[in-house]
């Protein structure tokens, strides 16, 4: 059975994460935000208030009827409340009718108040405070988990911060790009597609809060390009990232390549052995294909994960290592621990929080980027004179299936860059592709590709006419990003008359 403390901390980083979109209404969240927290300390009465720079207050209550919600916000200049804002630290209170400090307050005698649990939060633009009320056995459930709601004063409001932000920026979508690069080290990244910005957006969110994070996706899909971009904008930075795939060593190494050995710690071990958990302190261990670790080797890292101490192979002197995790793989693990070859304890251990990177049918809209990058790539690799792809092949790769993603357009470019090289061509065109990438469904029907790309063009040319031209409306009625239909505009030379 999963532990109730890390499935806290797991749906507790989920409920934080979602304030840095507008799917749901602020204080829709923090409601559930709330029930979360009330429903795991056994609190019989909780408030959550949020106010902004202005002053504007958003709130929650949970078993507080609604005539006794302003005498409550009375108590944030008056009350408990007031002593926890200013002394800006978390109160714990086993009874406030019978503290001294408190016992005199006017509303603790009229709201019988008991236990109280209130942690206070400040932000550059928002400030609020988490009140939670029980009997005296409150206190008990609450010390439990103490640590883990003070994580509220220290992510909620400069999440709340970012949400004010991303509200600015949602008015001006076109610069939604160009203000993540500003903000976050995203050196390397290539795309401006919806789907991959999301995903940014929650790495950038997560990166700081020094949370254990699982890596979903299609090989290819770039997990260990965002693993890095989560160290990097980390406090971690400064640290190292080291990364290990699992699939890349047989069984018997792995453990020697985790924890290290002493000379003659096993058959091999000549001379001691560094861990890469050891190399990684301070800094980010990045754990490629999870999914391939053996039941014995699952074990031992669950061990250092619950405790943050390991022994190297053979040693009888236990170490300890304090880094940030970063697992992914492109297995369905939840599979895996069904059919009993992943443990469900360490699954739950390292699904803190899970993020997902999009294929390339996700990302149409970054083909275009994607394959001018790649292909610019070959030519530095290669030497080659400068070359730049053909409209037609554009067009072509952006309705192609590329099962290893990125890896497989990678490929598909390099043998179409040194196809085009060896016909003297500073052009890719559709005959210097490989014969697999020929069309969409891998046929050799030609006409299938020129129908397809004749449909699209008539499709997008009947939609602008309709729309006026009106590039925003019309990618949205065909569910495409506004970069995406310009590329399109461009591919198909369309001009408005």
């Amino acid at each position: 059975m999963e532990n109730p403390r890390i499935k806290f901390q797991r749906d507790f980083y989920h409920l934080l994460l979602n304030l840095q979109g507008d799917d749901l209404p602020l204080r829709e969240i923090l409601g559930r935000a709330l029930e979360l927290i009330s429903e795991i300390t056994d609190a019989e009465k909780a408030y959550l208030e949020v106010r902004d720079e202005n002053g504007d207050c958003v709130y929650q209550a949970i078993s507080i009827p609604d005539e006794d919600i302003p005498n409550l916000q009375t108590a944030v200049s008056t009350g408990i409340i007031a002593e926890a804002i200013r002394t800006r630290a978390a109160i714990l209170i086993p009874s406030a009718l019978i503290d001294p400090r408190f016992q005199t307050r006017e509303s603790v005698q009229r709201l019988a108040i008991e236990s109280v649990l209130c942690v206070p939060f400040f932000g550059n633009k928002t400030q609020g405070v988490l009140y939670l009320q029980g009997d005296r056995g409150f206190k008990d459930a609450v010390e439990k988990i103490q640590l883990d709601t003070e994580l509220f004063s220290r992510h909620v409001s400069p999440l709340l911060d970012q949400l004010l932000i991303e509200q600015e920026r949602s008015q001006r979508p076109d610069d939604n790009r160009n203000a993540l690069h500003q903000q976050y080290h995203l050196d390397g990244v290539i795309g401006e597609s919806e789907a991959l910005l999301e995903v940014l957006k929650s790495a950038m969110m997560v990166a700081p809060l020094d949370v254990t994070t699982l890596l979903l996706g299609e090989t290819g899909t770039g997990k260990t390009q965002l693993a890095s971009l989560m160290h990097k904008n980390s406090p971690r930075k400064d640290g190292p990232f080291v990364e290990v795939n699992c699939a890349a060593l047989p069984d018997t190494l792995i453990e020697n390549e985790l924890f290290g050995a002493i000379p003659g710690g096993h058959s091999s071990a000549t001379q001691a052995v560094t861990g890469k958990i050891t190399a990684a302190n301070g800094g980010t261990f990045f754990l490629d294909e999870i999914g391939e670790l053996s039941t014995e080797s699952q074990a031992k890292l669950l061990q250092f994960l619950q405790s943050g101490q390991y022994y190297p192979l053979g040693s009888s002197k236990m170490l300890t290592a304090d880094i940030r995790m970063i697992f992914a793989t492109n297995r369905d693990l939840r599979e895996q621990v069904a059919n009993g070859n992943f443990r469900e304890d360490l699954y739950f251990r390292i699904n803190t929080f899970e993020l997902t990177m999009p294929n390339l049918a996700q990302r149409q809209s970054d083909i275009r980027l994607l394959a001018s990058g790649f292909l610019a790539q070959c030519v530095a690799r290669h030497g080659f004179p400068d070359m730049h792809l053909n409209k037609a092949v554009i067009a072509h790769l952006e309705t192609m299936n590329f099962p290893g993603n990125m890896r497989g357009l990678s490929s598909t470019i390099e043998r179409a860059c040194i196809n085009a090289r060896i016909q003297s061509a500073n052009e890719v065109l559709m005959d210097h592709l490989p014969p697999t990438a020929e069309s969409p469904l891998n046929t050799t029907n030609s006409d299938f590709q020129a129908a397809t790309l004749s449909f699209q063009e008539k499709l997008l040319r009947e939609k602008l006419s309709q729309t006026g031209w009106n590039i925003s409306k019309t990618a949205r009625e065909l569910n495409l990003s506004r970069s995406h239909v310009h590329n399109l505009i461009n591919t198909f030379d369309l001009q408005r008359h």
